[in-house]
């Protein structure tokens, strides 16, 4: 693979990186301060509402039936402050503030799309074509070379590092 250093295309894809990372470390951050974690207990709480359940059908007799009314009611009160977890999560993870890398990773995508419609060449790297012999086609998009030619293009290179950031940085 060789890089090609026409009008700064190389810098521009080392920044196209770095600002890859940056928007995935942005996003992560943002998800861990805002959204708070509580898949633990929610997870424990439905398992003491299964538990509770179970006892109150099992204890569904006429000389238990106190005993299974209290477990009933148990059961439903941990239902409700599950339910309530559960809003308060869902509500958390709709704050506008966290479509904010999103937002920033689609004006990226959008600039360097109409740079390379109006550019002239928007080749990063060239790679043999037998090594990226089924991808060739999609990472030749925009580059204005033939397809499979080896070429790799600024907004394949973009998507390819985007995905890149999201595996090394995965949140939770």
């Amino acid at each position: 693979m060789e890089l090609k250093d026409g009008s700064g295309i190389a810098q521009l894809a080392l920044a196209v990186l770095f600002l890859s990372l940056l928007l995935r470390l942005l996003e992560v951050s943002l998800y861990r301060l805002k959204v708070p974690d509580t898949a633990a207990r929610q997870a424990a709480l439905g398992a003491e509402v299964a538990h509770l359940k179970r006892q109150a059908a099992l204890l569904n007799h006429p000389d238990t039936f106190a005993q299974s009314a209290k477990a009933d009611r148990k059961a439903i009160a941990l239902e409700r402050e599950l339910a309530q977890l559960r809003g308060q999560q869902a509500a958390a993870q709709s704050q506008r503030v966290l479509k904010l890398p999103q937002g920033l990773r689609l004006a990226l995508l959008a600039f360097l799309v109409a740079r390379s419609w109006l550019g002239t060449s928007a080749v990063v790297a060239w790679i043999e074509p037998r090594h990226v012999w089924p991808l060739g086609r999609w990472l030749a998009l925009l580059t204005g070379q033939p397809r499979g030619a080896g070429a790799v293009g600024l907004v394949p290179w973009a998507l390819l590092c985007q995905r890149l950031a999201g595996a090394l940085l995965s949140g939770r």
